[in-house]
């Protein structure tokens, strides 16, 4: 079932169904007021008959399917307002310099074929037109890198990365992650007090949180960091869930560094 004639159906077996037992109810009052004779076989069939509608009504509002749109050489923001009429999820993976102008969908790049018809929040990857790459530089996989102690019980390390021209304009927003043995994926801040701008070709440098108040790290100690790319609206929903655990980064993976030894150093 598609989405407006779905929606359409499923109302009018709604109505259809209030109808009928409005219906009933006013025959049990005419029975018991009005002192009208009621035959209660036709109540019990009228309520049995609205009961029926409303269950399948509800069993086709959970089947309502969409309509997976074209995407083809949209501007981003254009893109994503399309999914998101249709109900669906999106994941924007930026591609450098695919021979079309910057910030719009290269044709034929979509997860999911035109017209096809999916669940409500199916999730469809796309890929736009970039300029430059995004990445993360340092620290490195198998590395080491100094933690700076803090009096609030965590320790922070310097992270350096790239930004591509989308990310760098705000049509994409580049998120960082970081991962300890023993927990799940937690968002670094990412205001424009945490990013430092180190070189005119888009390098940055943030600091990432190792630990808290109440699993202090220890030296020695390996974590992982993910960079992702995703859209400015989804980095709002995300960043709502800052603080949280996440079983997986959100967003197109771009870069990661495992397994890298934190040495704590400064503070008590």
């Amino acid at each position: 079932m598609t989405g407006a004639y779905g929606k359409l159906l499923t109302s009018i077996l709604i109505g259809a169904a209030g109808s009928l037992v409005a219906a009933a109810v006013m025959l049990g009052l005419g029975q018991r007021f009005a002192k009208e004779k009621v035959r209660w076989k036709n109540v019990i069939l009228t309520v049995v008959v609205a009961a029926g509608l409303s269950i399948a009504a509800a069993f086709m509002g959970f089947d309502i399917h969409y309509a997976v749109p074209n995407l083809d050489y949209l501007p981003l923001a254009e893109a994503e307002d399309r999914l998101a009429a249709q109900h669906l999820d999106s994941v924007a993976a930026p591609v450098e310099n695919p021979g079309i102008e910057p910030g719009r969908v290269v044709p034929k790049s979509q997860s999911l074929s035109p017209g096809l018809l999916v669940q409500s929040g199916t999730t469809l990857s796309f890929s736009v037109s970039d300029e430059g790459t995004n990445s993360l530089d340092y620290p490195h996989t198998n590395g080491q890198v100094d933690c700076v102690r803090k009096q609030e019980g965590f320790c922070t390390i310097s992270v350096e990365g790239r930004d591509s021209a989308l990310v760098s304009s705000g049509q994409l927003r580049s998120l960082l992650w970081t991962k300890s043995r023993e927990s799940g994926w937690y968002l670094q801040d990412q205001g424009s007090t945490q990013t430092e701008l180190i070189r005119p070709d888009r390098t940055w440098r943030r600091q990432a949180q190792v630990g808290n108040s109440r699993y202090a790290p220890s030296d020695g100690e390996l974590v992982d960091l993910a960079l992702t790319v995703v859209s400015s609206s989804r980095e709002r929903d995300v960043g709502k869930q800052r603080g949280q655990s996440f079983r997986e980064p959100e967003g197109w993976p771009i870069s990661t560094a495992e397994r890298v030894a934190i040495r704590l150093v400064g503070g008590q």
